[in-house]
């Protein structure tokens, strides 16, 4: 299983990741504290990439597991 430091160790972008509402929060949490994100886009799906919010980690941090 691949986690998100593998991607980013790769050369992928922080700027590449985004939630979507279908995504559990916990997980978005640990990926945010795992990347050093303080914020990223929730885009409505992943056909439609309207941003329909932001999340931020200041107020998601407790649900980090």
């Amino acid at each position: 299983m691949k986690i998100i430091s593998d991607y980013i160790s790769a050369g992928k972008s922080t700027a590449t990741i985004v939630a979507y509402p279908q995504n559990s929060i916990s997980v978005i949490a640990n990926i945010m504290k795992e990347v050093n994100l303080q914020s990223i886009p929730v885009l409505e799906s992943p056909w439609n990439k309207k941003i329909i919010g932001i999340i931020k980690y200041d107020t998601i941090k407790e649900l980090v597991s």
